[in-house]
């Protein structure tokens, strides 16, 4: 129920453009011309409004469960066309976008397109983008059903994103798509259990590397698992150092799991000169081999500059033997050097994390070859944190620098195997 709250106080997205043309489509739709043009003459499946609909159009959906194919073909997904509004939760009566409700109409993309119930026939993504602009929108719905759970297929990238998938895009220099109200729930691949982002495609390496930055917005991802890194998300591509910022608001990633992999709720792959900003999201129980939470490591090239900063964000119950909320670590080779990490938290909750092996409960961060950490945490609280050594572990090595400042925190009921703790470790500033 609290849940369900959330959205239900979280506003609806306007229109981000007035459409050119809005698509109606309805699976329950009876009789009609059936060719889109109104709720009587809705087409009764997506794909149909999705291969006519062309960039400013809008395309309104009504309630119901929607497959990509009525075959078997696994590769089929449901495609989105850029610069295109697609949106669920509509009862098939409305006029007006705000009278829809997504929370009672819901609009469901399902991937389990053979035997019902059985995950290793279904899609590999159930949906898919392309290079999209900002004028894209994915909006109010229940993505649910994809699996390409430690597969291997001639296309490298079936592994990646079963809930959805998005690339970067040779004409494109950021795609950067809107996803909001969304629940992305019961999703399983190899890398990215719901959602991967990347910016090459192996297929086309002459296509080059184009940034994805998605913003995601009033969107819960549950009990999604991915075999190694990213059990609900992989994000690889960087966010680039400016304002191209990889953006996370009012969102809830719960439940999820990296079986064999960091990274429970999100891996970070690509880091080198980002940025990433999360607003109001809740990480909550889940797990993963470093990073229950949140897994980030450095990357090359050398001397680059990434930031992180996370407001009002809560990290509850979450697990992994370092690192329970966040695990960051400077690149693992000496040959790129001086990589500088920047993490600002303002007014977040760390409740129960675990750091089952050693030290972290609620964040790990550890500086090398010449890096530097810098954590600053203010009006943050910390408590019922579990961990091998301490709940929070800031740290530097090969000649590195830490710096940890703290304003106006409260710890309390945090507790180590080695003895009960009530503050932070941290490290002296260079060694």
């Amino acid at each position: 129920m609290r849940y369900a709250l959330f959205f239900m106080l979280c506003p609806i997205l306007p229109d981000a453009a007035s459409a050119q043309t809005t698509w109606y489509v309805n699976q329950n739709v009876s009789g009609g011309a059936q060719n889109g043009t109104s709720w009587a003459n809705a087409f009764p499946e997506l794909q149909q409004a999705l291969t006519i609909a062309s960039s400013g159009d809008a395309i309104w959906v009504a309630k119901g469960a929607y497959k990509p194919t009525s075959g078997t073909n696994r590769g089929i997904s449901f495609s989105l066309v850029n610069g295109t509004q697609l949106y669920g939760g509509f009862l098939g009566v409305e006029t007006m976008l705000a009278q829809r409700n997504p929370m009672t109409n819901e609009t469901v993309l399902s991937g389990d397109i053979g035997i019902s119930g059985v995950n290793t026939d279904n899609s590999y993504h159930v949906v898919r983008g392309k290079g999209l602009d900002h004028s894209t929108v994915f909006d109010g719905f229940v993505v649910t059903g994809g699996y390409s759970f430690g597969e291997f297929t001639p296309n490298p990238l079936d592994g990646l994103g079963a809930g959805i998938l998005l690339e970067g895009s040779a004409g494109l220099a950021n795609s950067r798509p809107i996803i909001a109200n969304c629940r992305f729930e019961r999703n399983y691949a190899y890398l990215g259990g719901a959602l991967c982002t990347t910016w090459e495609d192996p297929l086309f390496p002459a296509q080059g590397k184009n940034p994805v930055n998605p913003v995601l917005r009033n969107c819960t991802f549950s009990h999604n698992r991915s075999y190694l890194y990213g059990g609900a998300m992989y994000i690889n591509s960087p966010s680039g150092a400016t304002t191209d910022t990889f953006t996370l608001e009012r969102c809830i990633i719960s439940d999820n799991n990296a079986l064999l992999g960091e990274g429970g709720g999100i891996y970070f792959n690509q880091t080198a000169n980002s940025n990433t900003r999360m607003t109001s999201c809740v990480f909550e129980r889940d797990t993963g081999q470093l990073g229950g939470g949140i897994y980030y490591q450095g990357l090359p090239p050398a001397m680059n500059i990434t930031t992180l900063v996370l407001d009002s964000c809560v990290f509850r119950s979450n697990v992994s033997p370092e690192g329970g909320g966040i695990f960051y670590v400077g690149p693992l080779t000496p040959s790129v050097v001086g990589v500088q990490f920047y993490c600002r938290m303002r007014h977040c909750v760390f409740d129960g994390n675990k750091a089952t092996s050693a030290s972290g409960s609620a964040y790990l961060m550890l500086a090398t070859y010449g890096g530097k950490v810098t954590t600053e945490v203010s009006d943050c609280v910390f408590k019922n944190e579990l961990s091998g050594n301490f709940t929070i572990t800031t740290g530097a090595s090969y000649n590195s620098e830490s710096v940890a400042i703290f304003k106006n925190c409260i710890f309390f009921n945090n507790h180590s195997r080695i003895s009960n703790d009530k503050i932070c470790l941290v490290t002296p500033k260079k060694w």
